[in-house]
């Protein structure tokens, strides 16, 4: 894994090329910068959280090809290999929902608002129909290792 720190300490301006090279490639909608840099809590060791939304028409079976060449350009323009790129599309709930509610949006396909926006409503509504699921999971997951009752002990 090799790290520049020119590209890290100024990845704002390091991702105007790679939104330049990227908006040519009609299967990406948007793309979100998500973690410690869109915080502003970057640290020496973290990296760079990248997350991108696909077009729906664009089939499941060729999401896993299309991040391992977005991830090739990605870590040729960044200069780095230290960059977590994430499909949307296919990313767990908790994690798109981070990602959209906390992320910053880099860029966004021209006309592809609407796609952006019902991915983002639909995203929203999944997560907080589940939010009550997981409480209730969580409170008893707590309740077993308070009980001693987890891990088989």
């Amino acid at each position: 894994m090799y790290h520049f720190e020119e590209t890290k300490n100024n990845v704002a301006q390091c991702l105007a090329p790679l939104v330049e090279k990227l908006k040519n490639d009609l299967d990406i909608v948007a793309i979100y910068l998500f973690g410690s840099f869109a915080a502003g809590m970057q640290t020496p060791l973290s990296d760079i959280d990248l997350a991108i939304i696909l077009d729906h028409n664009l089939p499941p079976s060729r999401y896993f090809k299309k991040k391992l060449d977005l991830l090739a350009i990605v870590t040729s323009l960044l200069k780095t290999d230290a960059v977590d790129l994430v499909i949307l599309n296919q990313a767990p709930l908790a994690l798109s929902y981070q990602v959209l509610g906390k992320g910053r949006l880099v860029y966004e396909k021209k006309g592809g608002k609407t796609q952006r926006i019902g991915f983002q409503v639909k995203t929203f509504d999944q997560y907080f129909d589940f939010k009550p699921v997981e409480r209730i999971l969580h409170e008893g997951l707590i309740k077993r290792i308070k009980e001693g009752r987890f891990g088989g002990g």
